[in-house]
């Protein structure tokens, strides 16, 4: 459409061949502290279909299906969009409507550790990990790349190792209550 070059996020890198990823990011789970002091926290996988959830939606308006993966043995856990929902295609929105308190929420690590350190987010189960998400480049012209274009691959990069050098900081980090 006209489009030199367009970034976006996915999970599934592997169904867009030929497109540049430029970073991965870990996603966790996550909920505010009041929502949890209200409906209670999760002490397992199997307790996060009595929450409402926060969830992306595609360009269809379809919600997407978590799939947990346990970091220690593996074990996979699929949870269908069904029950209490909170939808949104537009990450501010779900980042927002998460510390506001409207539910569980898949979410970047980095995202989350910053609202944990003032209290906005608890991080829940972090045994159980997503797929990273891929920040992914697609470009109109795949050969040579203008100046513009390398500009806003580099402004993309420093930003993602910034975002990522706070996950890594704070990978220690505990859910509360667990001390």
């Amino acid at each position: 459409n006209g489009l030199d070059a367009a970034l976006y996020l996915t999970d599934a890198p592997d169904r867009h061949p030929g497109d540049m990823i430029l970073a991965t990011h870990p996603t966790s789970l996550a909920a505010s502290p009041e929502y949890l002091d209200r409906a209670g926290r999760p002490s397992s996988e199997n307790e996060l279909d009595r929450h409402p959830t926060i969830r992306a939606v595609s360009e269809r308006g379809q919600a997407a299906e978590w799939v947990l993966t346990h970091r220690d043995d593996g074990r996979r856990v699929v949870l269908p969009p069904t029950g209490s929902m909170f939808l949104s295609h537009d990450f501010r929105i779900l980042h927002a409507a998460a510390i506001s308190g409207a539910g569980i929420a898949r979410l970047p690590l980095g995202y989350i550790l910053r609202a944990a350190a003032s209290n906005g987010l608890e991080l829940l189960l972090p045994e159980w990990q997503f797929r990273p998400i891929s920040i992914a480049a697609a470009f109109r012209h795949k050969g040579a790349r203008s100046n513009k274009i390398r500009a806003l691959l580099e402004l993309a990069h420093s930003t993602l190792v910034r975002i990522n050098a706070l996950a890594e900081m704070n990978t220690s980090c505990e859910p509360a209550g667990t001390k």
